[in-house]
């Protein structure tokens, strides 16, 4: 069961998700296997949402954070930065012919805005789920994803530590990993 899923995703090798993560296989492997326990959807042990998760806390780690504080307050920026992904209809496979990939280039296309990014969504399987920009760390305060960066250096209350931007782990993604990152299942 893929939780109402159109979409395969990109499959990572052990090494792969190491050389993503800039870490040892060990430790991708410990960070890899934190997040796939706190996972909510059904995937594969090694698709690229569990790559996007275990990037975050690799991120996490190499800024000194310890990744069991954050793990249960990652999965909406990993949702974030596969829609990031997602959004480019050069990442995406059709099997068939040509028309079928113009086909979803066009239905991509036609829609902007909240209607495009529902569509994404709901391709992904994720439609009912939180995704936000940013997983922000704050001295003394548990994490926490949000869409809005400014407001939180705005407020007073406590200094900001670290931030994960979906939109940069999708930059690190577009550069290590080959097209396409998903396989449209109609």
């Amino acid at each position: 069961m893929n939780g109402g899923r159109k979409a395969k995703l990109y499959q990572f090798n052990p090494n792969g998700v190491s050389v993503l993560t800039k870490l040892s296989h060990h430790e991708s492997r410990q960070l890899h296997d934190k997040y796939v326990s706190r996972r909510t959807s059904f995937g594969k042990d090694l698709d690229l949402e569990a790559g996007v998760g275990t990037l975050i806390l690799a991120e996490c780690k190499k800024a000194g954070i310890a990744p069991e504080s954050v793990v249960q307050h990652i999965t909406p920026v990993a949702y974030e930065t596969l829609i990031n992904l997602a959004s480019e209809a050069s990442r995406w496979r059709v099997p068939g012919g040509p028309d079928d990939h113009a086909n979803l280039n066009s239905q991509m296309n036609e829609l902007k805005g909240p209607g495009f990014r529902r569509r994404v969504q709901e391709l992904l399987g994720i439609q009912e789920r939180p995704a936000h920009c940013f997983l922000v760390l704050q001295n003394g305060k548990p994490p926490f994803a949000t869409d809005n960066i400014i407001e939180v250096f705005d407020r007073a209350d406590a200094p900001v530590m670290f931030v994960v931007s979906a939109a940069s782990l999708a930059n690190q993604i577009r550069a290590h990993v080959p097209d396409p990152l998903f396989v449209f299942e109609p």
